[in-house]
């Protein structure tokens, strides 16, 4: 698109109030937030989904954005 990586971040940063990176994270911790409760999948079956080829580094960032690990957020359906 003709233009430089710092602009483009500063664009987004400006029309979305976020950086990239926090906003496909946002994107990645809601889907997987739904596949959790409305699905049966396995763990790294939700990780690979949404992006995170790691599992354990999936679960990771979860527990960081909401509080509590991918598999307590799924017992509680």
């Amino acid at each position: 698109i003709n233009v430089s990586k710092s602009y483009l971040c500063d664009q987004f940063k400006k029309e979305q109030n976020s950086t990239i990176v926090n906003y496909l994270t946002k994107l990645r911790m809601e889907r997987a937030k739904e596949l959790l409760v409305s699905t049966n999948m396995k763990m790294y079956e939700i990780s690979s989904r949404v992006g995170y080829e790691n599992a354990a580094y999936f679960s990771a960032a979860f527990k960081r954005y909401y509080g509590k690990s991918p598999s307590e957020f799924q017992s509680r359906k």
